[in-house]
């Protein structure tokens, strides 16, 4: 499968890497697997990094790979080893590898915020969820057990909205108040190559 790594500024390719552990990941992260991080898309790659490019003409480089025996996003998410790996699509690679590089500017690009659907707090979420809902008159599972049965991220971004939506409820001011952080996210991308001087 073909998958991405972003590095900021123009770094050497080809390039050997070797799995680490990051050192900057956020709290709720695996800290004990050292790992390749790389994304099915390049927007994903840059939503996963702790410190994401905000500015035009930002230098990157971006990797390239095509491997099949990676640990995948979902098992990821589901494992709670990478708490928002549902929307930035991280998979690990547990071996060295070489991958070749572009170097690119980014020119544009739009953001937006999402919350992130903590898979390791389900229960807790559904609680705060149902508790808030219950003064709206919505048929919804009160039954959590049956809520349990699917991911964070299909209550938060399938099943639910329909809810709140029917009751006039914004969906950031539902899921910020039951206290899920958001993730800013860019898309939209639009690079252009590295000129030579």
């Amino acid at each position: 499968m073909k998958l991405y790594h972003v590095s900021m500024g123009w770094t050497e390719t080809p390039k050997l890497f070797i799995p680490r552990i990051p050192k900057t990941r956020a709290n709720f992260e695996d800290g004990i697997t050292k790992r390749i991080c790389l994304s099915t898309s390049i927007e994903g790659c840059l939503n996963a990094m702790a410190e994401k490019p905000y500015r035009y003409n930002t230098k990157l480089t971006i990797y390239q790979c095509d491997v099949e025996d990676f640990v995948r996003y979902d098992e990821l998410y589901l494992s709670g080893k990478v708490y928002d790996a549902c929307l930035t699509q991280e998979c690990w690679y547990l071996k060295p590898l070489v991958m070749d590089g572009k170097y690119v500017f980014l020119k544009e690009f739009a953001c937006d915020c999402q919350f992130v659907p903590l898979e390791h707090k389900k229960k807790e979420l559904i609680t705060r969820i149902l508790s808030l809902l219950e003064e709206y008159p919505i048929d919804i599972p009160y039954d959590i057990t049956l809520l349990e049965h699917h991911t964070m991220y299909d209550l938060m971004y399938q099943i639910l909205p329909s809810y709140f939506t029917s009751c006039d409820l914004d969906l950031e001011d539902v899921f910020g108040s039951i206290g899920l952080p958001s993730l800013r996210t860019m898309y939209h991308l639009k690079f252009s190559d590295k000129v030579s001087l």
